[in-house]
């Protein structure tokens, strides 16, 4: 019996041996680990920053141009504002002039009637006063003034008589 176990353990030995053989082969490939060299990893990097700096400056350029039109919206607006503002006002001072000529024609009119030459003639200055500020239909109105405050004067002077 001892034979046999001598054969078993050489047997369990040389299997042991085999299968630790230092010198098989391994037919599994080794991983390929690619480490990108130091330029790759610049020109990397610089490629996202050239990019990353095209955005910016596209974003900055849009904000630019969008600002402009907006500035440009803002001139012709406040411009065109200004204008109405200003034909506005034009028209509100000619509607205030022709209002005050108007009370002073009125007035005139009035005291000429009741025979006070002295109120139609200070009312007859102011009118002539700013008349040249007044639409032309004026002119007509302010000499129609002077031939009825004229006839009005002469009413009242006595004629003497040879």
């Amino acid at each position: 019996m001892r034979g046999m176990e001598t054969s078993a353990a050489v047997l369990i030995a040389v299997a042991a041996m085999v299968g630790c053989d230092s010198k098989s082969e391994d037919k599994t490939p080794a991983p390929t680990v690619v480490v990108p060299s130091t330029a790759d990893k610049m020109k990397d990097s610089m490629s996202k920053a050239a990019d990353a700096t095209k955005d910016t400056m596209s974003k900055a350029a849009d904000a630019t141009k969008e600002k402009a039109a907006d500035m440009k919206d803002a001139t012709v607006n406040g411009a065109t504002d200004a204008k109405n503002n200003m034909v506005s006002a034009a028209t509100d001072a000619k509607e205030t002039i022709v209002a005050k000529a108007q009370d002073y024609y009125d007035k005139a009119k009035s005291y000429i009637d009741s025979k006070n030459m002295t109120g139609a003639s200070d009312m007859m200055d102011k009118l002539e006063a700013i008349k040249a500020q007044l639409p032309a239909e004026w002119s007509a109105k302010v000499t129609e003034l002077k031939d009825m405050y004229a006839k009005a004067k002469a009413s009242l002077t006595p004629t003497t008589q040879p």
